[in-house]
């Protein structure tokens, strides 16, 4: 039982950044396809195959942009909540050292 579950805030911090990189590139990607004209490749035929590709994988970019956005904000919330509770053990600890200290020294 001598497991323990610890989160490392600068790692999960980094973490949130990578993500959130990840959702710009998505959003690059979804800018591009919208620039991208598919009546410029050739037959008609083809023309349409890329005009749907485009299609779905912009909804599917912009899907998958959606899902970083919120995994992103959830995860920001649980780095805020980690490093308050950091913060508010590190204050407790102090106060009990301050409080066994000041208690030996004027016994």
């Amino acid at each position: 039982m001598g497991s323990f579950f610890q989160v490392d805030l600068d790692t999960l911090r980094r973490f949130i950044t990578s993500l959130q990189e990840s959702g710009d590139h998505m959003e690059s990607a979804l800018n591009a396809l919208k620039s991208a004209d598919g009546g410029q490749i050739g037959t008609k035929d083809l023309d349409d195959a890329a005009n749907e590709f485009q299609h779905t994988w912009r909804y599917g970019l912009g899907q998958l942009k959606e899902k970083i956005n919120d995994t992103n904000g959830g995860l920001r919330d649980v780095h805020g909540a980690y490093q308050d509770a950091e913060q508010a053990a590190a204050k407790a600890m102090q106060q009990l050292t301050q409080a066994v200290s000041g208690g030996k020294s004027g016994g």
